[in-house]
């Protein structure tokens, strides 16, 4: 199977490893949220940069069309991002949330452990 151009290959295989993690992103969409964004907005940029200019002046080739076609399914990807978290309320986590962050249970058990050991 040719690719073409390495240049070429090496964006369409990017594309289509994006593309595989959008769509395990629609099954677990706040743990691959950002996934879901980056290929929310290189789309909606193509779609208004690229495609709407050139549908807007007649210029729009079959090409052209056919991804104008692929890149407009991302309104599904839209339609699953949990936009709660994406705006910012919730996502990121604020700086302040990582210094309430629970000891991990390994280090309670050596506190009891040793006050066990102590009261002996």
């Amino acid at each position: 199977m040719a690719l073409g151009h390495p240049v070429v290959a090496v964006v369409n295989c990017m594309l289509v490893a994006l593309s595989l993690l959008a769509l395990v992103g629609l099954r677990y969409p706040v743990k691959m949220l950002p996934v879901l964004l980056f290929e929310s907005a290189w789309k909606l940029i193509w779609l208004g940069a690229v495609a709407l200019p050139l549908w807007l002046g007649d210029g729009m080739d079959h090409a052209t069309r056919e991804v104008a076609g692929a890149a407009l399914w991302v309104v599904i990807i839209i339609a699953v991002v949990p936009w709660h978290f994406a705006s910012g309320s919730t996502w990121p986590l604020p700086a302040s949330a990582g210094d309430h962050r629970p000891e991990p249970v390994v280090h309670m058990e050596i506190e009891a452990l040793t006050a066990i050991d102590a009261q002996r």
